[in-house]
């Protein structure tokens, strides 16, 4: 599984990972603020942006693949399901990352008896149903759950719909990437990551709550969380200035 990627600036690495049903160019409004003195390599996912799929794929595939992208030791950023992906890496390639920034993403997104502060078993069923039916239609509700509740709302959800409309993602990719969303359960793994870990978040989000992020970092060593008051799924977009700081004084810190 070859990735396609893009670079931006120059100096040390950071990779950027985006999630589901979206492509590297969600990160633009933010590529600038880090590129400033940084090398910042935005990756698509199988399927998705101008990455090929040869087929599903499991977390496994995905990390190793994303490791791929880079040939030094990083500050890897993961959104969503992208963040699981960075998490799943620094267990699988933990020299290869130097720090990781996990942005609204969990160790697992599927609600469960130890784990409440996640999407019920029923909500994943039924988006994995409409995939059949309407992909289109499943992605437009879903990209419409990432911009509720933000202060930023209407912005953020014009500035998503507007990239999925550029790079479709292949229906395909997106029920392998549904399918990791449903059945991975990544808690064992976080008391044995080694980098040093930030979990970022959106006080409102919809999808991952902010209890998900504390309970998260309270399972590693070298964890801690930054929340952004009145943003939801997607802080990077709402507040683009705030998140290029807040990773600034991460990576410096």
């Amino acid at each position: 599984m070859k990735l396609h990627a893009n670079t931006h600036g120059h100096g040390p690495t950071r990779v950027l990972v985006h999630g589901w049903g979206l492509h590297s160019g969600v990160w633009q409004p933010v590529v600038e603020r880090l590129a400033a003195q940084h090398r910042v390599v935005t990756v698509d996912l199988p399927g998705h942006g101008r990455s090929g799929f040869n087929g599903p794929f499991d977390l496994d595939e995905l990390a190793d693949a994303l490791v791929e992208t880079v040939t030094e030791p990083a500050l890897w950023v993961g959104w969503s399901l992208g963040g699981l992906a960075v998490q799943r890496l620094a267990r699988r390639h933990p020299q290869r990352v130097s720090r990781m920034a996990l942005v609204a993403t969990t160790p697992c997104f599927t609600h469960r008896d130890t784990w409440p502060w996640a999407m019920r078993p029923e909500s994943l069923a039924a988006f994995a149903h409409e995939l059949e039916g309407d992909f289109e239609e499943t992605l437009r509700r879903f990209i419409g759950l990432q911009a509720r509740g933000d202060s930023e709302g209407r912005a953020v959800l014009r500035d998503l719909r507007q990239r999925l409309a550029a790079w479709p993602p292949l229906p395909e990719a997106l029920v392998s990437g549904l399918a990791i969303l449903r059945d991975c359960d990544l808690r064992a793994d976080l008391p044995h990551l080694q980098p040093p870990a930030l979990w970022v978040g959106g006080s409102r989000d919809r999808l991952i709550p902010p209890q998900a992020l504390e309970q998260a970092a309270a399972l590693m060593a070298q964890a801690q969380v930054q929340l952004f008051n009145r943003a939801g799924h997607a802080p990077f977009l709402s507040d683009p200035d705030g998140f290029a700081a807040c990773i600034e004084r991460f990576e410096h810190g």
